[in-house]
């Protein structure tokens, strides 16, 4: 019966010297993984960093060349407007003549009614 004791008690031994390099080798692998995503973590902070660098430098570079095309736009711009309002002036003048015309007829036409209709008036 000792026998079976002490071979009992080599194998506990055994077991929970197995536990503890499983445990060892548990700790080390949660070292390593800790490691490794400490480095991941590093390496696209780096990336997201440079990422955004050359994203503010081409926004900039985009936002001068917007700014000196409004600029170089800006007289241009003064330029149609001043073409645009000649045409609409141009056009006006145009309008104005034909109420001119139409006016003049219009008045005849009004004077015309408006002296038959004193006569008839007067005759009433």
């Amino acid at each position: 019966m000792q026998l079976c004791c002490a071979e009992c008690l080599m194998h506990r031994c055994a077991i929970t010297s197995q536990e503890l390099s499983h445990q060892d080798t548990i700790r080390q692998l949660k070292v390593e993984q800790a490691k490794e995503v400490t480095k991941l973590r590093q390496e696209f902070e780096l990336t997201a960093r440079e990422l955004g660098a050359k994203y503010e430098k081409k926004m900039k570079m985009l936002r001068d060349e917007l700014e000196l095309k409004r600029k170089q736009v800006g007289p241009m711009s003064n330029e149609l407007s001043l073409n645009c309002s000649g045409q609409v002036f141009t056009g006006t003048r145009l309008v104005e003549r034909r109420q001119c015309r139409w006016g003049s007829m219009c008045m005849h036409k009004w004077n015309a009614l408006t002296v038959a209709t004193s006569r008839h008036s007067s005759r009433c």
